[in-house]
């Protein structure tokens, strides 16, 4: 009569518990969640306590980010059911970030747009609710991919990979005549997002021809 797959599912350091019910359980099952933070002691996640969902939002009770944390669920009288250790920072994923491309005579300028707050404590709001408090992340990195291809071709090459902090990035040296293509993603520490959508741009001196794929 326990729960069943007890799992941290994460995006964008928006943490929460999910869990299947039991074996032939009833509609009107009701769910107890504590969780674990620093190995010190299980603590009650008082507005997942009772419940008859089967997710619970610990994006809270998983701060600071850098940290690593445990849960666990039960049914009334019933035994506890526990998950995996949760590591914010190298769990969570990361959304790919949307890219502009400008196209210059020689070189093409990336504009990334992401977005990506990251919570990093609460307060007491005014009812003494606990509000989440976000902030930008300063180990945010971007890695920029660029590769070629000729009119003649099919295939792309990866031709180059830059890694930078800013959100606006300039590609020089570049030919008219080719096809550059790019992707951006975004890295925080050891964990990576997808690749962003890719976009082409033909470069043709002072006149561009931009492509999108």
């Amino acid at each position: 009569k326990e729960p069943q797959v007890v799992k941290f599912i994460s995006q964008n350091f928006h943490s929460v518990l999910h869990w299947k019910p039991p074996i032939k359980t009833e509609n009107s099952t009701k769910y107890f969640v504590e969780y674990l933070r620093y190995e010190l002691k299980w603590r009650k996640k008082a507005e997942c306590w009772g419940i008859n969902n089967t997710f619970c939002d610990l994006t809270q009770e998983t701060l600071p980010i850098d940290e690593c944390y445990k849960a666990r669920v039960k049914v009334d009288n019933g035994e506890w059911t526990y998950s995996i250790q949760f590591c914010p920072s190298i769990h969570t994923i990361i959304s790919p970030p949307e890219i502009k491309l400008t196209p210059r005579e020689e070189s093409i300028l990336v504009r990334v747009n992401h977005g990506l707050m990251i919570p990093h404590r609460t307060f007491k709001g005014k009812n003494r609710s606990r509000i989440l408090d976000y902030k930008e992340h300063p180990g945010v990195q971007y890695t920029i991919t660029v590769s070629i291809k000729a009119h003649d071709q099919i295939l792309l090459e990866v031709w180059t990979t830059y890694t930078t902090k800013n959100k606006t990035f300039e590609i020089q040296s570049l030919s008219p005549g080719i096809t550059y293509c790019l992707s951006v993603q975004t890295k925080i520490e050891d964990n990576i997002s997808a690749p962003s959508m890719q976009q082409c741009i033909t470069l043709a001196g002072k006149e561009h021809v931009s492509l999108h794929q």
